[in-house]
């Protein structure tokens, strides 16, 4: 399967073919995957006795990319070495970017950015992606979006799957929000643990032929247009593909991009990034799911019963069995639903079922393995039995034993358990991590548990925040949001920093808390008004102590409140405050302020005499009565003129 690469014969022609890029990120950014990877790459983590990332590069191939960015932060060297002396460096020109600093996709493709090495269209993809999907469609489907939407900056592959399909873990319950004709993404969310959604009811209302879908799944690839690593430049707060699509929905009105989604019906797209998925993919890609990259198929080495095995004649080897070079099998062994890798041992009446076994693993007579994941290079003495699921099959792996763990004789692991070869350093530095009591006389084995900040940002059964309502997580994230721009604000103020700054602080709140643009722009003018000891101030006063922020601040404005709607939010968000009880002192300022927006094109005339139109007759009606009937007398003179 792996394809050769084509040299044009002539070089005279003056139209260069079209060369495909892809960035593949050779990193997970997360410690999903430990112990396994304590001294190992993701990407070269064994699926069916081949790496990671040959799957992946085999999609790539099959497809007709030419040049491949891989970008390599974990293991650098590993990597470097196993793609420059494999067959894909033979088909495809394949660059390798070492970066060790980087903590994230946005990180990735923002160096990429400042190295320059991106000035076309080009696919990103993780670097432990198996998929057989058709992405020379994908990849002209995009260039003719772009062609007919210019703002467009990425394509989302996405594949129909249903709510409750084998590839849709806890962490894919999103909800789309499609324009059914183009495909353009108008909103995405998270749904999983919520029987309800709130949608703004502009998006309904603004769009005839919205679709909400909620049976897609991320395929994981993106096809990116040039300009989105330098998007991220200017967003640094852009961690993901994901945060990315937040980001420019929540902003259209600034960043004026928009964004797409290629829905397939066929094609198989999993990523490896977790002990559930690598389990789950390994049995589909045994199973032919992800043909033509399946272990009979001469794409590589892996065959399911490879050349130079020694097999017992009474040993069994059940449904779905791999085995890798120079792995012997002794009698009555009983091998089911299973992976074995290169250069292993198995004994006598050994059985093996529901498991996957790396490379160099020996594993003596009468031991038992279900539904775990042995390491490379682990010796399992004899009678070793690794039992925490006896019954039925579970799909996610119950004991992971990490590179050169040795167990027995006759020892018994019956409950979940994570095991490495060497003590953990403990989280206070000084404490000594003891060997685990049931690894044997023989054993040598510790016990392994991922720290707090390693895990993912699930939050747990007794949170407080599980006991929460909807609306109650909400005004939480809002009144921490407009709290923190408080803080911003009075920063700004004192310290004098820079509009850019107070933009990429807002920014990166607005991110984090998940804040719609529009409270955005609403919580900005407020906040901004909103200062201390303001009661006790006359008006004159006030607008002293404002009149410096307000400066400071304009290019913030002109940079949230650019559209009529925006504007027209600016002078709600003004109306609303001044309209309590506490804050009458705000009112005989309010024209000056809304002076100050219109002096400096920020608020546009016609836009303030809209909103004034429809204030109540009292209160603030009365303070911006003066400003609009001088806005109407210079409209009269220029008329005259």
């Amino acid at each position: 399967m792996a394809s050769t690469k084509k040299c044009s014969e002539n070089s005279t022609l003056l139209e260069e073919p079209e060369v495909f890029l892809a960035v593949i990120i050779a990193d997970s950014y997360d410690k999903s995957f430990q112990p396994c990877t304590l001294d190992k790459s993701r990407v070269l983590v064994p699926l069916a006795n081949r790496p990671l990332i040959d799957y992946t590069l085999a999609f790539l191939s099959l497809a007709g990319v030419e040049e491949v960015i891989i970008y390599c932060t974990s293991f650098p060297h590993q990597i470097k070495s196993y793609v420059e002396s494999s067959e894909w460096a033979r088909c495809m020109t394949l660059k390798v970017i070492i970066n060790e600093d980087a903590q994230s996709i946005g990180d990735a493709l923002r160096d990429l950015d400042d190295k320059q090495m991106i000035s076309t269209d080009f696919v990103l993809l993780n670097g432990d992606l198996i998929a057989n999907i058709n992405l020379k469609a994908c990849l002209e489907a995009h260039k003719k979006t772009r062609e007919k939407d210019k703002e467009a900056i990425l394509t989302k592959v996405m594949k129909k799957c249903p709510p409750g399909h084998r590839l849709r873990s806890a962490d894919t319950m999103d909800l789309y929000a499609i324009n059914k004709s183009t495909n353009q993404i108008l909103s995405h969310m998270k749904v999983e643990g919520t029987s309800k959604v709130k949608l703004p009811t502009e998006l309904i209302r603004e769009n005839k032929e919205l679709q909400l879908r909620y049976d897609l799944l991320d395929c994981q690839v993106t096809i990116c247009a040039a300009m989105v690593p330098s998007l991220l430049t200017d967003n640094f707060d852009y961690q993901t593909v994901s945060h990315l699509v937040q980001g420019v929905l929540g902003n259209q009105e600034i960043l004026s991009a928009t964004m797409h989604v290629n829905i397939l019906e066929e094609g198989y797209a999993a990523r490896v990034c977790d002990f559930y998925s690598y389990k789950t993919v390994s049995g589909e890609v045994m199973d032919k799911w992800a043909y033509p990259f399946c272990p009979d198929r001469t794409w590589g080495s892996a065959t399911h019963l490879h050349k130079g095995c020694n097999f017992s004649r009474t040993c069994e080897l059940a449904k779905s069995v791999i085995t890798g070079s120079n792995t012997s099998i002794g009698d009555s062994t009983v091998v089911k639903n299973s992976v074995i890798g290169d250069n292993c041992s198995i004994g006598a009446n050994v059985e093996i079922k529901d498991s996957i076994i790396w490379k160099g693993v020996r594993v003596e007579d009468g031991c038992k393995v279900y539904n775990s994941i042995v390491c490379d290079d682990v010796i399992l003495y004899k009678g070793t039995q690794l039992c925490a699921s006896k019954s039925g099959v579970k799909i996610t792996p119950q004991i992971i034993l990490g590179g050169q763990v040795k167990l027995g004789p006759e020892a018994m692991l019956d409950e979940e358990i994570m095991l490495v070869s060497q003590a953990p350093a403990s989280e206070w530095g000084d404490e000594v991590i003891p060997a685990h009591k049931g690894a044997g006389s023989k054993g040598v084995a510790y016990p392994f548990t991922p720290l707090a900040d390693d895990l993912s940002e699930e939050g747990s059964e007794g949170s407080g925040a599980a006991e929460m309502t909807d609306d109650e997580l909400l005004t939480s994230d809002t009144d921490l949001f407009y709290s923190e721009l408080l803080d911003a604000f009075q920063r700004a103020s004192a310290e004098k920093i820079s509009a850019e700054n107070i933009i990429l602080d807002i920014n990166s709140l607005k991110h984090a808390y998940n804040i719609q643009i529009n409270e955005v722009n609403h919580m900005i003018m407020q906040a901004v008004l909103d200062r201390p000891n303001a009661t006790s101030m006359t008006s004159q006063q006030l607008l002293s102590v404002l009149n410096p922020l307000l400066k400071v601040c304009l290019h913030v404005f002109k940079n949230y409140y650019r559209s009529e709607k925006s504007q027209l939010e600016c002078l709600q968000a003004m109306q609303e405050f001044v309209g309590g009880d506490s804050r009458s002192m705000y009112l005989p300022i309010m024209s000056q302020v809304i002076m100050f927006f219109y002096q400096n094109d920020i608020l546009e005339e016609e836009v303030i005499i809209s909103w004034y139109e429809n204030l109540p007759a009292v209160g603030l009606k009365t303070q911006v009565t003066k400003l609009v009937k001088w806005f109407e007398e210079a409209d009269s003179e220029s008329e005259s003129d």
